[in-house]
């Protein structure tokens, strides 16, 4: 009997250790709801953010004045010609100024990373030119933790996409800046994939 109880501690002590520093994470692909329901933009090539994410506990501030972060449609934008998606048709953007723009998401839970896509470009006859942008973790005071981003690129063949991770521990935002130097297809970058990790 003692032996018994002893195994049934030792699996249960295992089965408690298995699950402490598992981490928990959202994962936020721009085509479905907080509920599962598919997220159609079709109609109006777009739909303003705020709502959507707070739906997921995640708030914006600091959206560059006369700009607005919105759920795209890729198929609308150059006709679905210089990207596409590879989890959906929608994906994150940032529009309405060809001048350096930013805006913050804040996170309800403190995490531990985020982990981000952006989507494929698509080169076309004359290539595709991506703006220069960069994300940066940021903990509760504001505090720069991680930081990551790409240069201005000018794409003659098409691109697979990358996806960037910001580590932490106590993330509470994510600041994006852009800049595409008035010529970039794309006013700022594009986000098709986000996973919050806490």
């Amino acid at each position: 009997m003692k032996r018994i109880l002893l195994l049934i501690l030792i699996w249960s002590l295992l089965l408690i250790s298995r699950g402490v520093g598992q981490n928990r994470s959202v994962v936020i692909d721009f085509n479905k709801t907080a509920d599962g329901k598919v997220l159609d933009v079709s109609v109006t090539g777009r739909l303003v953010a705020n709502n959507y994410l707070a739906a997921f506990g995640v708030t914006l501030s600091d959206v560059t004045q006369g700009t607005q972060v919105v759920i795209l449609d890729l198929r609308r934008l150059y006709e679905g010609q210089a990207s596409r998606g590879t989890f959906g048709n929608n994906a994150l953007a940032h529009i309405g100024s060809n001048d350096p723009v930013s805006f913050t998401m804040n996170f309800k839970t403190p995490l531990q990373a985020i982990k981000f896509t952006r989507p494929p470009l698509m080169a076309g006859p004359t290539g595709v030119t991506f703006p220069e942008w960069k994300a940066t973790a940021l903990d509760a005071k504001g505090r720069a933790l991680d930081e990551s981003g790409e240069s201005l690129g000018s794409y003659y063949s098409d691109d697979p996409g990358k996806t960037f991770i910001l580590k932490g521990p106590g993330i509470k935002a994510v600041r994006f800046d852009s800049n595409n130097h008035q010529f970039a297809a794309f006013n700022a970058v594009i986000i098709e994939n986000l996973t919050l990790i806490e």
